[in-house]
């Protein structure tokens, strides 16, 4: 009798396995799955039906997911004092920051003061949250904190949430701790604009934002917008280090993709076109044997003005 049930095993495995060989649907090879037996399953795994298994594996899953007991959690205070006592932080800070978006408004701001007087990681943590879920009543907050401990998270909420008042006045630390391409984002287009404090890319980016006059260049140092842009396309070409043979186009590279984004910005369409046709002789000679030949066919190019 057992003779005939371990054989009666094989042959049911055997059948699933050879479904599953073929043309088979999905969804009825999970039910195949579903309905055997210990016994034939421990067959099915052992076989080489890579399908079959995989079905069987899927049906593990969702009877583990079924019977899955989701934790059960006290009151929002007792989590608060698990986590100010010694020796239970680690595991009410991940309870903490689960249930933060919820509960009440009222508890949400407890358990934010709560990380607030944690540990850095804590503050780190509220700092990322409020990125994304910002909350104007809470900046006296993200002040008290920035001023307290002068770190990157507070500082880069402050730039972009607290007045400019706030931000003038403290602009030198804000500056350092954040940047200052971000402070300058938030003062009026026509303040003054301290050209050595950035990047090519970032003063481009800063004149797309607030559309400044890009004849305002020539006050930060760049004769016009067509010298730049040919400075920034080297720059771009050069920081890939390609050789010629292995460059893949201008419109590949991140720093001319980020370029043209601000320049369509400053509708400068006859500028993106004479990148755009660069970018096609470029590519027609990337495979020239003339050693540094990319970087001349850029420099030489006539942008025109």
């Amino acid at each position: 009798m057992k003779q005939e049930s371990e054989l009666q095993n094989i042959k049911t495995a055997f059948e699933v396995c050879q479904y599953a060989q073929g043309h088979f649907d999905w969804s009825a090879l999970r039910s195949l799955a579903d309905s055997l037996t210990n016994d034939v399953e421990d067959i099915v795994l052992s076989s080489n039906s890579i399908n079959a298994q995989s079905a069987i594996m899927y049906v593990y899953k969702a009877r583990i997911k079924a019977v899955t007991q989701y934790p059960k959690y006290g009151t929002i205070a007792q989590t608060i004092k698990r986590f100010n006592t010694k020796g239970l932080r680690q595991k009410a800070r991940a309870e903490l920051r689960i249930r933060l978006p919820y509960i009440t408004y009222k508890e949400q701001l407890q358990v934010i003061q709560t990380l607030i007087d944690g540990a850095k990681v804590d503050r780190y943590w509220v700092c990322r949250f409020y990125r994304e879920n910002w909350d104007e009543s809470q900046l006296p907050v993200i002040i008290k904190l920035y001023e307290k401990y002068k770190e990157p998270d507070a500082a880069y909420l402050v730039v972009r949430h607290a007045p400019v008042e706030y931000i003038k006045a403290h602009e030198a630390d804000l500056i350092w701790d954040d940047s200052y391409l971000h402070v300058r984002l938030r003062y009026n287009s026509k303040e003054p604009i301290l050209a050595d404090r950035l990047t090519k890319m970032e003063l481009l980016y800063l004149f797309a934002k607030q559309q400044i006059d890009v004849a305002r260049l020539r006050q930060c140092g760049y004769d016009s917008l067509e010298a730049m842009v040919k400075c920034m396309l080297l720059d771009a070409y050069h920081k890939n280090h390609y050789d010629d043979r292995t460059f893949g186009g201008l419109l590949s590279l991140n720093d001319v993709r980020m370029m043209n984004w601000c320049l369509g910005k400053l509708h400068q369409t006859n500028l993106i076109l004479k990148i755009i046709d660069l970018d096609r002789i470029t590519k027609l000679h990337a495979n020239d044997d003339t050693p540094h030949i990319i970087d001349t066919l850029i420099d030489e190019y006539d942008f025109g003005k």
